[in-house]
């Protein structure tokens, strides 16, 4: 095994929260992080379902439509 990513908390409480944060992301997400790829760990955050799909449709004006996904 071989360490990859690694951060630094004062405190043991806040460490632990950021374990069990991390522990939850998708293989993805955790390669954006250990690359240190913000601009993919931000994209990769977004709620990708069909509820936030048309509710961005519906408060987005149409000339930002066009570069949908």
């Amino acid at each position: 095994m071989k360490l990859v990513f690694c951060e630094y908390y004062e405190r043991v409480a806040d460490a632990f929260e950021r374990e069990k944060q991390v522990q939850g992301w998708s293989r993805k997400k955790k390669q954006a992080l250990i690359v240190g790829d913000t601009n993919l760990l931000h994209k990769l955050a977004e709620c990708q379902n069909e509820t936030h799909y048309t509710r961005w449709l519906a408060s987005t004006p149409l000339s930002q439509q066009k570069n949908a996904p």
